[in-house]
């Protein structure tokens, strides 16, 4: 049987894992890392995400005269998940986005930009930063090319982990699978980026029963992996009913950007009605969307709104699928989804009616134009994205035990980790599942590095 020795192994090579890696062997020259990865060429949750990554304090921002810091936006994470996360955790992860940022942009030459093309509801200041595709894949890409370029890297693709123990040394032995052979990895720290556990029907009927029977629209591979073997070596779990959820056009991740909502777009139900206040954010409305008595309901925009976001990856991917859909008229519109007569001829005249700065029926402040014909709109539903609960971490990475202590040379990034978008889906802000992904892989390289 095949064995390697290696000072570090992170499993999985998603954002988490690729940061995790690429961050400490820049950090940490002399140190062995070995990171192990499924399938490279799979999608991961970040190739499938659209990659709007916020980060406060960047030169990026600083460019555009945009003044931000990790204190303010700490401050929007903890409104939004209403106090659920840990506000020093939140607050360190807050503080390092700057500085990966960076490091994406300058050492592992990620062509990062700043994206302030939509607002984010949520977000106070403007702090969205993206590849200019708008989508997860080139960056990961970039990613892969340069950790194979470093000689302190070994990537093992086609590799999957299958048990995890301590060694009598203190070590961790995986037992895994590579390329079709039994091969034996001892490791002095570990970490787990495996994506958390989406792709694992028992998991999400155990923690989060509610959307059981809903689209998965993340990695397939994201079982659990990490978070069953945190357990198991004496982890402590929390916040395992948090997810990000998605309105979705279809099963495979088919949707829209949530600008068709957040620059003045509106949802209605089968009746051509609105019922809810669009602007919770497109996570806590899956649910309440999949609450409706079709499961389903219409977006509703316009032009205008259709202008800001036509070149938008997953825009361009709804449309070439025939899922986005035109309308001359209100009526015509309310015609093809067979609305009842007059309701959505009464909803838009409703809503048009309401003045900028005043809040409507449903609590919602109107902050944009009039939706003014030609009108676009596509039938969604709730579904989920990725899973936000799993291993209780510090603000270094580091995995907590059941008493509170961090467990030596145990560390848990991304979605392994107990995030910080509370215990549901309402908690989520825009951007906190590739935020965490990449700053939680830098704290822990920075931790690592610093025994090196």
């Amino acid at each position: 049987m095949r064995c390697i020795k290696t000072d570090v192994a992170v499993i999985g090579a998603g954002a988490a894992g690729c940061i995790t890696a690429g961050a400490l062997a820049t950090f940490a020259p002399r140190c062995d890392i070995t990171l192990i990865e499924s399938d490279c060429n799979a999608h991961c949750n970040s190739t499938i995400a659209s990659a709007f990554i916020p980060a406060a304090g960047t030169r990026f921002q600083n460019e555009q005269g945009i003044i931000d810091t990790p204190q303010a936006m700490a401050e929007d994470i903890y409104l939004k998940n209403k106090g659920e996360s840990d506000y020093d955790l939140t607050l360190a992860m807050c503080s390092y986005s700057a500085d990966v940022i960076h490091w994406m942009t300058d050492v592992a030459g990620v062509p990062i930009e700043f994206a302030d093309e939509i607002n984010w509801f949520g977000h106070n200041t403007p702090r969205m930063h993206s590849h200019k595709l708008r989508s997860g894949t080139p960056i990961i890409r970039q990613l892969h090319t340069f950790l194979k370029s470093l000689d302190n890297v070994d990537v093992l693709d086609l590799t999957t982990a299958q048990r995890i123990s301590y060694e009598s040394n203190a070590r961790f032995r995986l037992s895994a699978i590579s390329d079709g052979y039994p091969l034996e990895i001892s490791s002095q720290y570990l970490v787990f980026a495996t994506g958390g556990f989406g792709g694992n029907p028992d998991m999400i009927k155990q923690y989060i029963p509610d959307m059981s029977d809903a689209w998965h629209i993340g990695a397939a591979t994201n079982q659990g992996m990490g978070i069953r073997s945190g357990i198991s070596l004496g982890g402590q779990t929390k916040l395992m009913g948090g997810f990000q959820g998605r309105d979705t056009i279809r099963e495979d991740g088919t949707r829209v950007t949530p600008g068709v909502i957040s620059e003045g777009g509106i949802a209605v139900n089968s009746d051509g009605l609105r019922f809810i206040r669009e602007d919770l954010g497109y996570s806590p409305l899956s649910a309440i969307f999949r609450a409706q008595k079709t499961q389903f309901v219409f977006l509703v925009w316009d032009k205008r709104i259709q202008e800001q976001i036509a070149d938008l990856h997953i825009m361009v991917d709804a449309a070439a699928k025939g899922e986005i859909y035109s309308f001359y008229e209100p009526k015509e519109l309310s015609d093809f989804f067979d609305f009842p007569e007059g309701h959505f001829l009464d909803t838009l005249e409703t809503y048009n009616a309401t003045n900028i700065g005043v809040v409507d029926e449903f609590g919602r402040i109107r902050s944009t134009p009039q939706l003014t014909a030609p009108f676009y709109a596509c039938r969604v539903t709730g579904s989920i994205a990725h899973t936000q609960g799993g291993l209780t971490i510090n603000q270094h990475s580091q995995v907590i035990d059941q008493t509170g202590y961090p467990i030596k040379h145990l560390y848990a990034v991304g979605n392994d980790a107990a995030g910080l978008s509370g215990g549901g889906s309402d908690g989520y802000l825009s951007g906190n599942g590739w935020f965490l992904a990449i700053t939680s892989g830098f704290a822990a390289a920075h931790t690592i590095a610093s025994n090196f």
